[in-house]
């Protein structure tokens, strides 16, 4: 039977099969989330721009936080990928290695039970990929504290295979990982003190080498490296007047031990010692006062994946084996159960498909990203920003340095996210820089804006004078093609937007807020299309103008399908309440545009 083709395919090659299919499978939905602009520029964008940076000579550099990455988070083990982002600055090259991390969580589980009951061992795997925390962590971006459960993962392989080496470089990675890893490390060395007697020796060298490293990272390095340690702080604040016990009954938090546990049928509370590895950090996210950590609904729960279904493992070998193969039913029973209830896959109740149907929204918005120079300092919204994070200047609209003017900012009207403004704020500040006339709208289509930083550039300069010293300095104009998209014209076609800009300044202060009427004439004076209001599509009061100070002022009129031969370009000012014009009444001609005819 052991030698068998059927036995070997089922034990040697179809647990790994399996974990490479849904490594596949993974790899290929957080692509999908991305192409459809649903990660953040502080999350995956913030590790692309670091690693960028790094690869580039400024070590951790970020534009996007104070001071450099390991101020905020010291994580050597991200060395690792440097080499990459020299020759191939992809941010999906994090959300494969993110898929792949927290893959091999099950793996030391897996060897454990495999030696004890290799029929049944592959099950263990089956329920590990229906496990909604796996789907949890995978959800969310990359993050650093990810890659804590292959190197967890590693120590474990080498506690259950009896080699030393190996224990020992997981736990040494782990320590790398991130500057708080030493809890997981210290819980390791404690458990291996108290229930593994031939490696206690082990066990002490790393519950010293932890409190030592985490002490040297948290009270040393990073304040050297330019910041105090703030999580440590606001663990501190977090714990301190706290009722423990209250905190830990309130419904969320007893809801978070509900989710992660029972998809495991509470087997790691069963396993013979192996409740330290993991149960000291839950309580410790339990009592964390921000939301996130503390109802464990966060990517702060990867270490906990090797460590909880070791512990499963760990908890089936101690039984006899009818038991322990009446226990791996009821586990992936339970698996199954907690995927349809709390799981982020498709399947789950928590599954959002969006971002698996790529919109023409979504193509739009990736030529627009492909259309950015590399070597461009970049302000951006968050999905997008994540998109451009591989250059070394990078900020999220609209924070950036008040001495720093980005070279392009790129924005989204009609984005899932708007962070860190709601969408009516964003499409007002998208009215705002149409008025600055140092940023030249590079691209507007779907509600997609891209400004380019072109001071000093007038188009079609002129001086069309007002009364109360209003003086028109220039204009221009685009339309929309089949496709949306704003361009410059010759040539204006029927059925079109068009857009008119136009460059004001005042040369005293004016009394009124007068409205402005933009009109295409046909020849003999049929308002053919017609706009009024204040400028700044109503925003921008001329009361409020700055002397000497140009403005852009923005206008979009509907052109009817048929037009005649050519237009007249003609724009009036007038005092909106009496309607009564300013000198000139008649206002001024600027140009006649010619029309295109539809064949």
């Amino acid at each position: 039977m052991q030698n068998s083709r059927p036995y070997r395919f089922w034990t040697g090659i179809v647990p790994w099969l399996l974990l490479a299919v849904a490594a596949l499978l993974g790899i290929w939905w957080a692509w999908l989330r991305h192409a459809a602009f649903r990660t953040n520029i502080y999350d995956l964008g913030y590790y692309t721009q670091t690693l960028w940076n790094t690869a580039h000579g400024r070590f951790f550099a970020t534009s996007l936080k104070p001071g450099i990455y390991l101020a905020d988070h010291f994580s050597p083990v991200m060395l690792l990928f440097v080499p990459f982002f020299r020759w191939l600055p992809q941010p999906r090259i994090l959300l494969a290695v993110q898929v792949i991390a927290v893959g091999t969580a099950v793996i030391p589980a897996y060897l454990l039970l495999r030696r004890r009951d290799p029929v049944w061992a592959p099950l263990l795997v089956v329920a590990f990929l229906f496990n909604p925390l796996l789907h949890q962590v995978l959800y969310q971006e990359f993050h650093e504290i990810m890659l804590a459960a292959p190197t967890l993962a590693l120590a474990l392989y080498g506690l259950q295979a009896r080699r030393r080496r190996w224990l020992l470089l997981g736990a040494l990675l782990t320590l790398l990982v991130r500057e708080d890893m030493p809890v997981y490390v210290a819980l390791l060395a404690v458990y291996l003190i108290l229930f593994q007697a031939e490696w206690r020796r082990e066990g002490v060298f790393l519950l010293g080498l932890s409190t030592v490293w985490l002490l040297l990272v948290t009270r040393w390095i990073m304040p050297l490296l330019g910041s105090d340690y703030t999580h440590g702080r606001r663990l501190a604040e977090s714990l301190g007047g706290v009722d423990v016990l209250a905190r830990l009954r309130q419904p969320a938090r007893a809801q978070a031990v509900v989710r992660l546990l029972a998809p495991l049928a509470g087997l790691p509370l069963l396993g013979r010692g192996t409740q330290i590895l993991w149960l000291p950090a839950v309580v410790l996210m339990l009592l964390f006062a921000e939301s996130g950590v503390g109802t464990l609904s966060s990517w702060h729960v990867a270490p906990l994946l090797p460590l909880l279904w070791f512990g499963a493992a760990d908890a089936l070998t101690g039984w006899p084996r009818r038991a322990a193969r009446a226990g791996l039913i009821v586990l992936l029973a339970a698996s199954v159960l907690g995927f349809y209830w709390w799981s982020y896959a498709p399947g789950g109740r928590y599954f959002d498909g969006s971002p698996l149907r790529l919109t023409l929204h979504d193509r739009i918005g990736r030529e627009i990203v492909t259309a950015v120079p590399p070597d461009a300092s970049v302000m951006a919204q968050s999905g997008l920003g994540a998109h451009l994070a591989a250059r070394r200047s990078l900020w999220l609209f609209p924070w950036t340095e008040e001495t720093t003017q980005p070279e392009w900012v790129v924005l989204d009207v009609k984005a899932a996210n708007t962070y860190p403004l709601p969408p009516s704020e964003l499409a007002h500040q998208v009215t705002q820089w149409q008025i600055r006339p140092d940023y030249r709208t590079f691209w507007e289509q779907d509600g997609y804006f891209v400004f380019v930083y072109e001071p000093g550039v007038l188009p079609a300069a002129g001086r069309w004078e007002w009364d109360q010293g209003i003086t028109l300095r220039g204009y221009e104009w685009a339309q929309a093609d089949e496709y949306g998209r704003f361009r410059p014209v010759d040539k204006l076609r029927g059925g079109a937007t068009t857009r008119i800009d136009l460059y004001w300044q005042t040369d005293q202060p004016l009394p009124v807020n007068y409205s402005v009427s933009v009109r295409l004439l046909a020849p003999d004076g049929w308002v053919t299309a017609q706009h009024d209001g204040w400028p700044g599509q109503g925003t921008l009061g001329t009361a409020v103008w700055q002397p000497g100070q140009l403005y852009r002022d923005t206008h979009y009129l509907e052109l009817p399908p048929d037009l005649p031969s050519d237009l007249r370009l003609v724009v009036l000012l007038y005092e909106p309440i009496e309607n009564t014009p300013l000198p000139p009444a008649e206002g001024y001609e600027l140009t006649v545009i010619p029309v295109r005819r539809n064949e």
